[in-house]
């Protein structure tokens, strides 16, 4: 019967110990765990929230088409993702700043934001 106890002890406390049992939520670990790529970045970032003006093109000079065009910037030849600096990134810095996009559309979510915040920092991966 004792045996019986420490096998039943050891299955409810110290083996999540032994483990590492992780203490992050689901949606945190899912979260974290999602591949950044500039593809993932287009179909949940910038075409939702971007694309009306900067992947159709009928209102603005800079492209988010491709991640070439991304990066090398529209009429002022600022690339609008520079890999790694996410303070300098013009992309990231008008959202942060409110100036993008325009009143009349909406805004990405935390969740969106958050996406491209980590594919910045982590070096904008193609």
């Amino acid at each position: 019967m004792q045996k019986f106890a420490l096998l039943i002890a050891f299955m409810f406390v110290f083996y999540p110990l032994v483990h590492g049992q992780d203490t992050k939520s689901d949606a945190e670990q899912s979260k974290r765990s999602t591949v950044l790529n500039f593809e993932v970045i287009k179909t949940q970032v910038l075409m939702p929230y971007c694309g009306s003006c900067h992947i159709e093109m009928d209102e603005s000079e800079y492209s988010m088409e491709t991640y070439e065009s991304l990066l090398e910037g529209g009429e002022s030849e600022e690339p609008g993702i520079i890999p790694g600096d996410l303070e300098n990134s013009p992309v990231w810095t008008r959202i942060d700043e409110g100036d993008m996009p325009p009143d009349n559309l909406p805004a990405p979510p935390e969740d969106k934001l958050e996406l491209l915040k980590r594919w910045i920092e982590a070096g904008a991966p193609k």
